[in-house]
């Protein structure tokens, strides 16, 4: 009875851990190989996924790829101006990045004075929806996110 426990036990713990193939012994060349196969391909794939997803703090993340910003695993309501400039600014970490870059990039045109009180709005809302001290003021010149 104990062995059947330890059995269920095991198993339990393959589960919980998401791994993608389990073994039984004795297993024949060609499916060792496919298990192997299997394994690599998983592996790459979450390099990608790993290289698309920045921490920003335990329980926030920024995905590049899908330009999404998820806190505590659910998903941040952004508005298309505020995806964009975290867009650019997680795309330059540790970048300062010139209110004029900025303003080219969000609305395609050089900064005036309601652009660069827009952009400051927009930093404002932003600064609500992450960690704190992410976004970094850079006085006179423009922002960055420092992490």
């Amino acid at each position: 009875m104990q062995n059947i426990r330890t059995k269920d036990q095991e198993l339990i713990n393959v589960l919980e851990t998401q791994l993608q193939e389990y073994i039984v012994k004795p297993i024949p060349q060609v499916q060792l190989e496919n298990t192997i196969e299997t394994l690599i391909q998983h592996i790459r794939e979450n390099s990608r996924r790993q290289e698309r997803i920045i921490k920003v703090s335990d329980d926030c993340k920024w995905d590049k790829q899908d330009k999404a910003l998820y806190h505590e695993g659910k998903e941040v309501i952004l508005t298309n101006k505020e995806r964009e400039l975290l867009a650019l600014l997680f795309n330059n970490t540790n970048h300062a990045i010139a209110y004029n870059t900025i303003c080219m990039a969000l609305w395609g045109e050089t900064v005036d004075t309601s652009k660069q009180e827009r952009i400051k709005t927009l930093v404002k809302q932003l600064r609500k929806k992450l960690p704190h001290n992410v976004i970094k003021n850079i006085f006179a010149f423009g922002y960055k996110i420092e992490l």
